[in-house]
């Protein structure tokens, strides 16, 4: 579809509000029960869904170095930790949290995304 060149820069912005929104829809899905603890994502806690509670990623980080040092069995690997396994997990988490405080500010600024949303889609019917 041909558009003038003063209705152009309206649609692009409305299509990227669309895909903006879009994507702040699918986080409250993807990431429903974690988005109640958003007040404490802030890229140093991270959400463990199966347990249903917070943790600190430094206590987390003691936690998988004293499976390293103790050489516990790691499922995952169907052995003992290793030094590796321990850094590999660590730095897994720590995109974790840094992940999950993404999603907690998409999802803060989705009220504001529908209302821009609503507020173009209106001025372009006028």
């Amino acid at each position: 579809m041909l558009m003038w060149p003063a209705m152009a820069p309206a649609q692009d912005q409305i299509q990227h509000l669309k895909f903006e929104v879009s994507r702040a829809e699918a986080v409250h899905k993807k990431f429903a029960d974690g988005l109640k603890h958003c007040a404490v994502l802030d890229g140093q806690h991270f959400y463990m869904e199966k347990q249903k509670r917070i943790m600190l990623l430094s206590d987390y980080s003691k936690s998988i170095q004293n499976l390293v040092k103790d050489q516990a069995f790691n499922p995952e690997k169907n052995g003992p930790w290793t030094q590796k396994d321990g850094d590999d997990k660590i730095a897994y988490m720590t995109r974790v949290a840094a992940e999950e405080k993404t999603y907690c500010e998409m999802a803060a600024k989705l009220p504001a995304l529908k209302q821009k949303l609503s507020e173009l889609e209106v001025q372009k019917k006028n």
